[in-house]
């Protein structure tokens, strides 16, 4: 993640992204798989990503490459911030975490997902984004790379005491799972998404828990440890299990009643607004 102070962030407008909005001439969605593509075969020789395709959209005035794939898009770097607000819970501070330029060029690909036109290579935009997803993961994950790789915990961990079901996988897209597209109207990116689902059971209560990990634009697969061993039984803070490369999401399902979320974390998605929360850190606690 790269971020921005509020103070800052609110010097420029927040733009709002839709289908038109990238430069003129760089709207295409073939020519933006094709910068997409450019930007994992750059990844795989240039060792610090943030000059290439984890670039964070307010530091793009200083890279000439990106320049060069998207011609115009300074432009757009230098009216317009573009990611979202999140608030830090150790001190109730606001700041501005500043999108990828990666996930800004496949957000404006979600628009054209539900079509049948061909992009790249005569695929589809979902076969692109699932075939740099693999290729990313697959460069990230060689033996002889150490680079950058994004700043969020990649690793997952159980929420309750309890005994380890059936992991169920999902088919499903590559889409970002950045904020904005995931509030964008029309977009239901967490169940168009590849995911894996972990059946568990709560050991006080024995009442069934959903564990849902979803993948997303440039991971590269759900990994399953302790997670993927039916019938052991795990603690609470237990890892289940990894993003190999690439930090996503997971949405944990519990029945009605099971769970009281923190006050801070439910005042928060009312707004919404994410919260910055870290590892170790609580969530809310069990009422049965």
């Amino acid at each position: 993640m790269s971020h921005l102070p509020e103070s800052e962030a609110q010097q420029r407008p927040i733009q709002d992204i839709n289908a038109t909005n990238l430069p003129a001439h760089s709207q295409d969605p073939g020519d933006v798989a094709q910068t997409l593509d450019n930007l994992v075969t750059h990844s795989q020789t240039h060792a610090d990503v943030r000059h290439g395709i984890h670039a964070p959209m307010h530091r793009l005035l200083e890279l000439p490459l990106v320049h060069k794939l998207i011609p115009g898009i300074e432009k757009l770097a230098s009216e317009y911030h573009v990611g979202n607000f999140v608030i830090d819970r150790t001190n109730g501070e606001r700041f501005f975490e500043s999108m990828p330029i990666y996930t800004r060029l496949g957000m404006h690909l979600l628009f054209y997902g539900g079509e049948q036109r061909k992009v790249l290579h005569s695929k589809s935009v979902e076969a692109v984004l699932r075939d740099l997803s693999v290729r990313q993961g697959k460069i990230y994950d060689a033996h002889d790379s150490v680079k950058l790789a994004p700043a969020d915990y990649h690793r997952f961990h159980s929420p309750i005491d309890g005994t380890v079901g059936e992991v169920r996988d999902l088919p499903g897209e590559y889409y970002t799972v950045n904020p904005q597209a995931v509030n964008e109207q029309g977009f239901d990116v967490f169940t168009a998404n590849k995911r894996a689902v972990l059946s568990m059971t709560h050991a006080a209560s024995g009442k069934p828990v959903a564990f849902v990990a979803i993948g997303a634009m440039l991971v590269g697969s759900i990994v399953w440890t302790a997670g993927g061993q039916p019938g052991a039984q795990v603690r609470r803070g237990d890892e289940l299990g990894y993003f190999a490369y690439g930090g996503s999401t997971v949405v944990v399902l519990f029945p009605p009643g099971l769970v009281a979320f923190d006050d801070d974390l439910r005042k928060n998605s009312e707004v919404p607004v994410e919260t910055l929360v870290k590892v170790g850190m609580s969530i809310g606690r069990a009422v049965v």
